[in-house]
């Protein structure tokens, strides 16, 4: 972790510098697995299932990008999308900085920054809401191997002892890279709710904005 830190600002220093942490990084892997200091360096990566440092400051800057693609108000942002004086590094032998290192990265990795949408904070602080009651009891059985009946009965008496609720169902759904999200109730009056996400979408954002359709 010492060696992380900073990655992201110090790794646009020269490869000859970088290349001064790597002994460090190689000592620490040989300790850890107690291999012999003759063992080739490729074979500790791979016994200890960790990239190197270089790798992994491309990995660490690529995470920094993402989250920070996300806050448009950050300060850092405009810095990094908007890089200022990028024809200086057209033809220089200095090391771009991060706005103009980062979009090849992305690009090989075959990831469109263009879908990742601007984080939104509720002006609720979330201690100050009431904590929800979670009912676990189908869980105890085993989707494989129990009958879809024995599931309708166990439903029934739960919603026999909440007669007085309102039933909301929601769903999220993902095919190849499409995503949609639904939610039905039998007292909204324009039930059934539906819209279809951004492509390449997590089924667990799909699920949540299926609850949020449902609110």
């Amino acid at each position: 972790s010492k060696l992380d830190y900073g990655c992201i600002v110090y790794g646009a220093a020269s490869n000859n510098i970088l290349k001064k942490l790597d002994p460090i990084h190689h000592q620490g892997l040989r300790i850890a697995l107690g291999a012999f200091r003759t063992s080739p360096v490729t074979s500790l990566y791979a016994k200890a299932q960790e990239m190197s440092l270089k790798n992994r400051r491309k990995k660490l800057s690529m995470n920094y990008v993402l989250k920070l693609k996300t806050c448009p108000d950050n300060p850092a942002y405009s810095c990094v999308f908007e890089p200022p004086n990028s024809k200086l590094f057209e033809k220089s032998r200095l090391t771009p900085p991060l706005g103009l290192r980062i979009p090849p990265l992305f690009e090989d990795s075959k990831i469109d920054l263009d879908v990742v949408d601007d984080t939104t904070v509720s002006d609720t602080p979330p201690w100050s809401q009431s904590e929800p009651q979670i009912c676990l009891s189908l869980t105890k059985y085993k989707k494989d191997t129990t009958n879809p009946e024995v599931y309708k009965q166990a439903f029934l008496e739960i919603t026999s002892r909440h007669q007085n609720y309102v039933q909301i169902f929601t769903d999220g759904s993902k095919v190849d890279e499409k995503v949609a999200a639904a939610a039905v109730s039998s007292v909204a009056p324009n039930s059934p709710f539906s819209c279809r996400l951004r492509d390449h979408c997590s089924i667990y954002t799909a699920e949540l904005q299926a609850i949020l359709l449902a609110l």
